[in-house]
């Protein structure tokens, strides 16, 4: 599947097709600078399949864009093993 639009990836993360929107993320090269919206999901999915240290970087640099959004102040500040 190709995803195109961030939208796609917020139906993917909805799905629990986290596999799917971290191959599709890697492939369009969506990062905090070219899409921090499509990168918010890219991190939760990395999270959520437990791929902590690529997510944590991520988050990281998301933090300015989104931290004071309840949300990704949970993912941010999960307890992880960083």
């Amino acid at each position: 599947m190709t995803v195109t639009s961030t939208n796609q990836f917020a139906e993917l993360f909805a799905a629990g097709r986290y596999h799917e929107l971290i191959a599709a993320a890697q492939s369009a090269g969506i990062s905090p600078q070219s899409d921090p919206t499509a990168a918010q999901f890219f991190a939760a999915a990395l999270f959520s399949v437990g791929e902590f240290d690529a997510a944590a970087p991520l988050l990281e640099e998301l933090e300015p864009s989104f931290g004071l959004n309840p949300q990704f102040c949970l993912l941010y500040t999960s307890p992880s093993p960083r």
